[in-house]
C-alpha cells in the first residue's frame, strides 16, 4: 500500500527503551555514544542526496574517512513521530525534501495518523552510534 505509515517493530527488538531513550547508566553505552561525537565531524544532511547523512571519521590509525548512511534504513514514522527502527523506511510516508539539520535533531515533514502533515524531529544524538549514526568502520566493529 503506497504511503502507508511503518510500523514499529516488535518492543522485544528494540534496542531502545519506548521513550526513545538510552540508559544512561550503562557504562557500555555511555563509551558508545561518547565514541561518534569524539570521532566524527562535519556530519549532517548530503544535499543534493535527500535523506542520507553523511560525516567525517577519524579510525584507529588516525585517518579520517567521509562516510553515509541513509536514514530510510534506521528511522520510522509511527503516527507522525519519528522513531529508531531497522529498515524502518520513514521515507515512504515523511516528506524526505523537507529535512534539515539542526544540530544532531534532525527535523522532516511527516504524515501523522490521520494523514495530516506534521512537523516531526528526533534527536539522533540520543540513539547509540551503531544503530542511527553508524558512519564510523572502527565503532561498528567494536560495536558488532
Amino acid at each position: 500500500m503506497a504511503g502507508a505509515l511503518s510500523l514499529l517493530p516488535a518492543a522485544a527488538s528494540l534496542p531502545f527503551e519506548e521513550n526513545n531513550t538510552v540508559n544512561l547508566s550503562d557504562q557500555d553505552t555511555l563509551q558508545k555514544r561518547d565514541k561518534f561525537f569524539t570521532t566524527c565531524s562535519n556530519y549532517g544532511l548530503s544535499k543534493p542526496y535527500w535523506g542520507l547523512f553523511s560525516g567525517s571519521c577519524k579510525q584507529e590509525n588516525g585517518e579520517y574517512r567521509n562516510s553515509w548512511l541513509s536514514l530510510s534504513q534506521c528511522l520510522v514514522n509511527v503516527g507522525g513521530e519519528l522513531r529508531a527502527g531497522e529498515y524502518g523506511n520513514y521515507d515512504s510516508s515523511c516528506d524526505i525534501y523537507s529535512g534539515e539539520m539542526v544540530g544532531t535533531v534532525y527535523k522532516v515533514n511527516c504524515k501523522d495518523w490521520g494523514g495530516n502533515w506534521v512537523r516531526s524531529r528526533i534527536d539522533l544524538g540520543e540513539f547509540r552510534p551503531y544503530h542511527v549514526l553508524d558512519l564510523c568502520d572502527s565503532c561498528n566493529a567494536k560495536n558488532s
